[in-house]
């Protein structure tokens, strides 16, 4: 592989007037920049990204970190919708997006991150207690927590109202008739789900419907889980007559566990999700959900990154509104 070293030695340069003239800055003669660049083109030289970014001084990459991805959850689904946004600014402003996918986090995301030459970072899908998502949250890392509402010293989030849309989806229910509501929540970790909960809880008191505790179950985001959580529930409470689950993958579980029973939706059971997943339009019953728009808050994270960067001023928390979809599960 051709190096600038080999690039300067060829051109009698030194490694820094090469690099100059090579990147146009003014104060290299436009024949040099000529001569260096034919020299380069000949020799087959690339630039290294990777170190240009590491000696700029604005950074050129917009690094985007996700933990916690498996098959058996929807992150993928949330992660494809981001990264559309999250590119989108990066095309249109003249950067380069990097995206390190892991299973779990690492001990330390600062380290993780200056190992790899990024300067600042997205984060998403990681739980809000988890020890390095909080010692991320107090240090002075340039970071933008996505669903996370952590703020701080060069911090931001960008998050949705989920106690105030998941109390909307609820009272859709109630409204309908619906007085037996049970919820499949998540895993009891992140905060999405928690607000998600908060906000069924008030819904339930607002209607002067009493709080069981004992129906609000745990579905760990997954299909398989909450399909099982909805069998077990409706053995134990037949009365039962909605189910509002914290998302739609989860809700989708338990519409194909209540049809297995021969249940009918909606003339006996109602259900509801929450994130407006693609594949929520495609279920029989049509499901009806609250619609997430994954892709503008990708791209406002990413404006909200570079602000940070750049030292500009910027809003430290940004709320995206969410769209009701009222379909025929409810």
């Amino acid at each position: 592989m051709v190096k600038l070293v080999d690039v300067a030695k060829a051109c009698g340069l030194s490694v820094s007037q090469t690099s100059r003239a090579l990147n146009g800055r003014q104060d290299v003669s436009e024949e040099t920049k000529r001569r260096v660049s034919q020299t380069a083109a000949a020799m087959g030289y690339v630039k290294n990204l990777t170190a240009q970014t590491l000696s700029a001084k604005k950074p050129m990459q917009l690094a985007v970190v996700v933990t916690g991805v498996s098959e058996q959850t929807e992150n993928s689904s949330f992660f494809f919708g981001i990264m559309q946004g999250v590119n989108s600014f990066a095309n249109q402003n003249g950067y380069e997006t990097v995206v390190y996918i892991m299973e779990n986090s690492p001990e330390c995301f600062e380290t993780y991150c200056r190992q790899r030459g990024a300067g600042g970072m997205i984060l998403m899908n990681a739980d809000y207690d988890e020890p390095a998502v909080k010692k991320l949250a107090e240090g002075d890392f340039p970071c933008v927590f996505i669903d996370i509402p952590y703020t701080g010293e060069r911090k931001g989030c960008v998050i949705v109202n989920n106690a105030y849309y998941s109390r909307l989806a609820v009272e859709h229910m109630v409204k309908r008739g619906r007085k037996r509501i049970a919820m499949i929540t998540g895993s009891g970790h992140s905060i999405v789900e928690k607000e998600r909960e908060e906000g069924y809880r008030q819904a339930l008191c607002q209607a002067g419907l009493t709080v069981k505790p004992e129906w609000i179950v745990k579905g760990d985001f997954r299909y398989d889980m909450a399909h099982e959580q909805a069998i077990r529930l409706m053995e134990k409470e037949p009365r039962i007559d909605g189910f509002f689950c914290a998302s739609d993958l989860m809700a989708l579980g338990v519409i194909n566990a209540l049809r297995g029973q021969h249940i009918k939706i909606p003339k006996q059971i109602s259900v509801f999700g929450f994130d407006g997943l693609l594949s929520s339009e495609y279920a029989r019953p049509k499901l009806s959900t609250i619609r997430q728009n994954q892709k503008y808050k990708g791209f406002l994270a990413a404006r909200m990154l570079t602000d940070i960067l750049g030292n500009e001023t910027y809003e430290p928390t940004v709320i995206v509104p969410c769209e009701v979809c009222l379909r025929e599960s409810v």
